[in-house]
């Protein structure tokens, strides 16, 4: 739970600290673990359960006082006896709402979702979009085992900046109408979106990808897994930044609702993995 090698309390701190920062929902992902995992750490299963079990409860009833404190409910999708599902609080708002959630960049779902958790993805509306990667088993669904060595983790964060929302805005109109209305488009940022995208419109339309026309951007009707190569005409490298590096002046600057006294990306990752 948490970063790894987190005491409880620790991870506990981490949790209350995104529970401040009032995303909609907070998505937590149980410790999975493997056959190996627990030859190398453990004599048996028997024992990992006897460690990791009381330890999960322990903190599990702490996690729900601790959201209830800040405003935020378990979902009714949420099974909290459960070692192995992921636990979702919700703000007490959306309480009974049907949450949806995904692991997309290019997701038609316009909820928060922050998640902690071994490859977790998450983010946060307007903010920032995080990621955790470990290092040592990139390609594994477990953990490969706990440490807090610095080499052996690394937080992405890539802060979501103006050109961002407007390519989500693009995406979500593909998927959910196939077609966007410049009209719309204009209202919603302020200039058409060829001004914006020119390269990604003109190129799109030679393909016969994109029919563009002065009302709308039309797309095919082909299957959308076809499609996904032409979405990435929209997208920009925003910045990524190292959990060790400092947090640039000029991104800083164009958030200002982040707390610039603190001069680390760890207060956007929130010390929770």
């Amino acid at each position: 739970l948490g970063l790894k090698g987190d005491t409880p309390q620790e991870f506990l701190s981490s949790f209350e600290d995104i529970c401040q920062m009032a995303p909609n929902n907070i998505c937590i992902y149980p410790v999975k673990t493997n056959d190996k995992y627990i030859s190398e750490n453990y004599h048996n299963f028997a024992e990992f359960e006897e460690f990791y079990y009381p330890l999960f409860g322990a903190v599990t009833s702490q996690l729900i006082a601790t959201a209830g404190k800040n405003g935020f409910l378990p979902s009714p999708d949420t099974d909290m006896k459960s070692y192995v599902k992921p636990m979702i609080f919700v703000r007490n708002h959306q309480k009974g709402k049907t949450l949806d959630y995904t692991y997309s960049h290019f997701s038609i779902e316009e909820a928060s979702i922050f998640c902690l958790g071994f490859y977790s993805h998450a983010r946060i509306a307007n903010l920032m979009d995080y990621r955790h990667v470990d290092r040592n088993a990139r390609n594994s669904m477990f953990l490969k085992h706990f440490s807090s060595h610095p080499p052996e983790y690394a937080y992405d964060v890539d802060l979501i900046s103006p050109r961002f929302e407007r390519v989500k805005f693009i995406v979500q109109n593909f998927y959910k109408h196939r077609s966007l209305s410049r009209a719309a488009y204009r209202q919603r940022y302020g200039q058409d979106i060829a001004t914006d995208f020119p390269y990604a419109v003109r190129a799109l339309g030679t393909l016969g990808v994109l029919s563009p026309t002065p009302e709308r951007l039309d797309f095919g009707q082909k299957d959308e897994k076809f499609y996904y190569p032409y979405l990435l005409f929209f997208v920009g490298r925003e910045n990524v930044l190292r959990k060790t590096g400092p947090l640039p002046e000029t991104s800083r600057d164009d958030f200002p609702n982040v707390n610039k006294a603190k001069n680390s990306p760890l207060f956007v990752t929130l010390d929770a993995a």
